[in-house]
């Protein structure tokens, strides 16, 4: 089964096909790790299902553990779903780390990039952690990379808050709250939306084109405290990942990139140190690595701590140079 390192912005690996994308596929993040729902975690989850709030938030009705046991073999066995198990952690799946369950639903035949998803943070010890934000940061980028997904949408139950807020957070438009009446439809009402979801695609573009631009400055950053050495006599200098993502931080607080931030741990000499990180930053590194645009390299500290150090390569020199002669 492969493991695919998924950031914000995009995965590292290619992807499978839609078809066998539950089969083969574990994506993991920072905080947890998301696993194709399989047989043996049908227990725990019906246990989960057997609590009267969670089968209220979900809008689900309780199962036998049999009925439980079929439907997890009729999920996995349909192309237009795709189950995942969250893990809260990102090295090991024993059941006491099963955190909840992520989804996608791909219900509308004719627009395949039209994709439904839903969250369930089942322990209450990981609710308000960061793993329902991270497993849906997770889901949605895996569906925008390699499934070819556009749009989202989510049904929420109009009392479960938190989720309400999550995806609030994320954009997400209230189109009708669960539940209300009925009414006839408002043709002008109609027409706006539509308005304001194709003025969110021209967004969208405008935002693909900062995007490249904050990948660039990144790797400019770089550039000023790191180089490779082109003669035998040169000196290489990297930098390590620890100082870049401070480095980082201190280029978002001063708006040379706009990134977003939030406190993290990074293992430092065997310790766990928080400090702000910025997860889109962290994406466009890996995403420079792909390109060939730094070199990386691990090293180990006095107290045997690994550490990967990053470096810009010839190639990254070469494009920085190009950008100063264009700008």
């Amino acid at each position: 089964m492969a493991l695919i390192r998924i950031t914000y912005q995009g995965g590292i690996a290619r992807a499978p096909s839609r078809s066998n994308m539950r089969l083969d596929v574990k994506i993991q993040g920072d905080l947890v790790r998301l696993v194709p729902y399989a047989a043996h975690h049908v227990h725990k989850y019906h246990n989960w299902m057997k609590d009267p709030f969670l089968l209220e938030m979900t809008a689900s009705e309780p199962l036998s553990l049999e009925e439980e046991q079929q439907m997890q073999v009729t999920w996995r066995e349909d192309p237009t779903k795709a189950t995942f198990i969250v893990f809260a952690t990102t090295d090991t799946e024993t059941e006491d780390e099963m955190a909840g369950d992520v989804n996608l639903f791909f219900n509308d035949d004719e627009d395949t990039a039209n994709c439904e998803i839903d969250i369930m943070v089942a322990e209450a010890r990981y609710r308000g952690k960061g793993v329902g934000r991270e497993a849906v940061l997770l889901m949605m980028s895996y569906a925008v990379t390699h499934l070819h997904v556009h749009r989202f949408y989510c049904k929420i139950n109009e009392t479960n808050e938190p989720s309400l807020g999550l995806f609030r957070k994320y954009d997400f438009l209230l189109l009708k709250a669960a539940g209300a009446p009925t009414e006839a439809p408002d043709e002008e009402a109609a027409k706006a939306e539509l308005a304001a979801v194709e003025a969110q695609d021209e967004d969208d573009d405008d935002e693909s084109d900062t995007n490249e631009e904050d990948t660039n400055r990144l790797l400019y950053l770089i550039s000023l405290y790191t180089k490779p050495a082109i003669l035998s006599t040169d000196k290489e200098e990297w930098i390590r990942k620890p100082a870049l993502l401070v480095l980082l931080y201190e280029a978002i607080v001063s708006q040379a990139v706009d990134y977003d931030y939030a406190p993290a741990s990074e293992l430092i000499e065997n310790k766990r140190k928080y400090f702000n990180i910025s997860q889109e930053g962290k994406s466009d590194l890996d995403f420079l690595r792909e390109e060939e645009l730094l070199n990386g390299l691990k090293l180990a500290s006095k107290s045997y701590q690994p550490v990967t150090c990053y470096q810009i390569s010839e190639k990254g020199q070469e494009l920085v140079a190009k950008l100063g002669k264009a700008d």
